[in-house]
């Protein structure tokens, strides 16, 4: 969604030479793709995935122009962990990568697939302080 146009063709098209050796998975997913380029055809941003704006599983009306995505948009995001981390940022904010993994109970592929689309980069990677920084 956040790649743009282009990229979103490119991934339809890779589906289409699969033909019916594509899974039922990437079916669902061009889909959700024709969905996004009518979006993006109608003038709607999409917000990347915010640690404490993004929903579980919806997407979240910003500034009244776009949708923030849902944490279970993001690849290799399971349901159960998407509802676990939307639950634990709604109580109270994370002190660190440490702390998320702590309470979410998330796997390090996860944490390594947020911290690389930015979704944790506002958060220290331990809990310990660093008096030689």
């Amino acid at each position: 969604m956040l790649k743009g146009r282009e990229y979103i063709l490119n991934a339809m098209n890779n589906v289409a030479i699969k033909g019916k050796e594509a899974t039922a998975k990437e079916g669902d997913l061009c889909v959700v793709l024709e969905i996004v380029l009518e979006a993006l055809a109608r003038g709607v941003k999409f917000y990347p995935v915010s640690l404490y704006e993004s929903h579980s599983e919806k997407f979240v009306i910003k500034n009244n122009d776009g949708l923030i995505c849902p944490f279970s948009s993001v690849q290799g995001l399971g349901e159960k962990a998407a509802h676990m981390i939307y639950e634990e940022a709604q109580k109270d904010p994370f002190i660190s990568v440490e702390d998320f993994k702590d309470r979410t109970g998330v796997s390090k592929s996860v944490i390594e697939v947020l911290d690389g689309i930015g979704s944790l980069k506002s958060l220290p990677k331990t809990d310990q302080l660093c008096f030689f920084e």
